[in-house]
């Protein structure tokens, strides 16, 4: 597959191919013919790039070996179809190897590793569903990231000041969570709400060094906000509303629950009333940590119950309605306290504000909404 500007090179660390030797692959034996398909070429080449993909893995990459084994099968299988002779012969050649050749590594690198700018030393990674081990140089003062496939991995440290040096640490790696190594007395990264970093508890250790993964985590906060939106002054809605709101947040998931309230009195040449707003919202979305924030992308729903005096002494209790959707960030200034901020579009439905106008008007409504929670 072609990646424009990816240089597996430069991006991905150096693997080790502990072996030497020649392999000779014939795609059929000395008093036999080679033959070719009109549709697929060649019969044992077809197969055999085939195989890049389709050829079984160890849940790490495709090994050369199960390769040959995928294109001698099938090309045996395909010729016998047709009633001819063809079987594909491996000859070796004072080869030496401590594991198995890889040549093709079909599945994502989903997960990665992250080494802090404070760590230092020569690293291998080695996965321990396959017999993948790649090595990793970490020079000091810069932070390094590396793809890595999720599965069960083994970190080992084979350059690197005492009293670590070679011991190794194993952790299973989910996919998509990111590792962090740092230095043992670096202080952990504080999150976004719903994410957290935390200690990797395992097999083995590397005593000078944390290893810490990020995690989803469940969060309920309490707060209180003040909401001004562009109200249509014809319809029944103030500008300015006060709320207080639970939130629950796991992960990349969230949702909250408000309760506002504001007032008002409006005066005209030859009326006036007096406005009582109490709102009930809803909101569920998705979020994610971003430069130790969250940001949140969000659907709103609330109604609206208006309690209206009008200066003839009439009074009426209307609803209305309003839908929108909205991107929230939450900015933590301690492990408890957090400020945050909304920017909403949504559309108002809602009767007039005349006491014998009781017709349902729509109208576009957007909204600032700033506040704490704990």
């Amino acid at each position: 597959v072609s990646t424009p500007g990816f240089n597996p090179i430069t991006e991905l660390p150096a693997e080790l191919l502990n072996s030497e030797g020649t392999l000779w692959f014939a795609s059929s034996q000395p008093k036999e013919l080679s033959y070719e398909d009109e549709r697929l070429g060649g019969l044992f080449t077809h197969f055999f790039i085939e195989a890049f993909t389709r050829a079984p893995h160890d849940s790490v990459g495709i090994t050369l070996e199960s390769m040959w084994e995928y294109a001698r099968r099938h090309t045996l299988e395909h010729a016998a179809r047709f009633g001819r002779d063809q079987t594909p012969e491996k000859m070796v050649r004072k080869l030496k190897a401590r594991g198995p050749l890889y040549f093709s590594f079909p599945r994502q690198r989903t997960a990665r590793l992250e080494f802090d700018a404070g760590c230092e030393g020569t690293f291998l990674l080695r996965y321990e569903h396959g017999a993948l081990v790649e090595q990793v140089v970490k020079p000091r003062g810069q932070a390094l990231t590396v793809p890595i496939y999720h599965g069960k991995l083994a970190l080992v440290r084979i350059k690197g000041k005492e009293p670590d040096r070679f011991l190794a640490q194993h952790f299973q790696v989910q996919e998509g969570v990111r590792i962090r190594v740092r230095p043992h007395h670096a202080a952990i990264e504080h999150l976004g709400p719903g994410f957290a970093e935390l200690p990797i508890r395992s097999k083995g250790s590397l005593p000078s060094l944390s290893i810490t993964r990020q995690a989803r985590r469940t969060e309920l906060s309490y707060g209180a906000d003040y909401r001004f939106s562009l109200a249509d002054s014809s319809l029944l809605s103030l500008p300015h509303l006060a709320l207080i709101h639970t939130r629950l947040t796991h992960g990349f998931l969230t949702g909250s629950l408000h309760l506002a309230y504001g007032s008002d009195i409006r005066r005209f040449s030859t009326w006036s009333v007096r406005i009582n707003q109490f709102d009930l919202g809803l909101s569920a979305g998705f979020g994610f940590d971003w430069l130790s924030m969250r940001l949140d992308l969000e659907a709103l729903a609330s109604l609206a119950v208006f309690d209206l005096k009008y200066s003839s002494q009439k009074t009426r209790r209307p609803i209305g309605l309003w839908l929108g959707a909205g991107a929230g960030l939450r900015l933590p200034l301690s492990s408890v306290f957090i400020l945050h901020a909304r920017l909403a579009l949504g559309a108002r439905m809602a009767q007039g504000l005349a006491a014998e106008d009781q017709q349902t008007y729509f109208g576009f409504e957007p909204a600032l909404q700033i506040g704490f929670s704990f």
